[in-house]
């Protein structure tokens, strides 16, 4: 197993972007399209910050959630609003968002 160690959550931000770029300009170099799910929560906001900038064909690209919490798409708590916020911005405006929650009452009910 290889690990990379970074000085400060900027430079590994910038790094992941980079190899997050690399995937998706192959996915559709040959494919036509690519697909992005990303995790929610504080950690991947850098991430986000620097996604968005990054030359791309991203009305190529397809995004959803790994996670989600069960609350409305505007709420604080939910990992839909914190991608459209962060990640759903500048160049990656063009992508298409697919959520994770809909109109159902529970979790289980939106299934």
């Amino acid at each position: 197993m290889d690990v990379h160690a970074f000085s400060d959550r900027e430079k590994l931000a910038d790094v992941l972007a980079g190899h997050i770029k690399a995937a998706l300009d192959e996915s559709i170099e040959k494919k036509g399209l690519a697909g992005l799910a990303v995790s929610g929560g504080s950690t991947p906001v850098q991430l986000f910050q620097r996604l968005c900038l990054i030359e791309l064909p991203w009305e190529k690209v397809v995004l959803t959630l790994v996670d989600e919490r069960w609350v409305p798409p505007l709420s604080p708590d939910s990992n839909e609003q914190l991608v459209r916020r962060y990640l759903l911005q500048e160049k990656a405006a063009a992508a298409t968002f697919i959520p994770l929650k809909n109109e159902a009452q529970t979790a289980a009910e939106g299934e």
